[in-house]
């Protein structure tokens, strides 16, 4: 597996070999075969007694169907979150209603990477981002970061804002010197797949 470390927290790529494409595939049929197992046992309990959703929920012949049934759920799967690891991270993770396919991907490899980085701090490297091309101009932008108020109702967010963007700068301080991007280039770490 090669991390590829963009200046862009939220851009770092992941290469996959075909071993570990191929693990990656069987890790989505297993997780979703867990889910119809979770599917089943909801309908055989006692709050939720329905025999025949049960029935329907173990559907062996979707189970077992090569080309219709639960293989073209993970192939479609499986290339949504190969395209999400070459993607950048956009969802929960940055504060945007809805969830993050880059980060149950790598969740499923068994990495992260933006450990320790979610909610609002992210979404303040998210903006330091669209606002600049590199990582010394995102870290200029959350030292000198005030919030803009326009309304007036933001008066009472001010201080909870540049609290989390001082986190945010902290975080990406970090997160350049354990990857060496002091320089514009983008830095690759090899590793093995998690065995999780």
């Amino acid at each position: 597996m090669k991390i590829i470390y963009n200046h862009n927290p939220l851009k770092t790529t992941i290469e996959l070999t075909k071993e570990e494409q191929r693990e990656l595939w069987l890790k989505i049929k297993i997780e979703e075969l867990i889910w119809i197992i979770v599917g089943i046992e909801l309908f055989l309990s006692e709050t939720c007694f329905n025999l025949e959703n049960a029935r329907k929920e173990a559907n062996a012949e979707y189970c077992c169907d090569k080309e219709d049934g639960i293989n073209k759920v993970v192939n479609d799967l499986y290339l949504k979150y190969l395209d999400a690891l070459q993607d950048v991270h956009m969802g929960d993770c940055t504060y945007n209603a809805c969830s993050c396919v880059k980060c149950h991907a790598e969740k499923l490899l068994g990495i992260d990477t933006i450990k320790g980085l979610r909610g609002s701090s992210a979404y303040h490297i998210y903006e330091a981002f669209v606002k600049n091309d590199n990582i010394h101009k995102a870290i200029e932008y959350l030292e000198n970061y005030q919030p803009k108020v326009e309304k007036g109702w933001e008066e009472p967010y001010i201080n909870s804002w540049k609290l989390q963007a001082k986190k945010a700068l902290e975080w990406l301080i970090n997160y350049r010197d354990e990857n060496n991007l002091r320089k514009w280039q983008p830095v690759t770490v090899t590793m093995g797949l998690s065995s999780s």
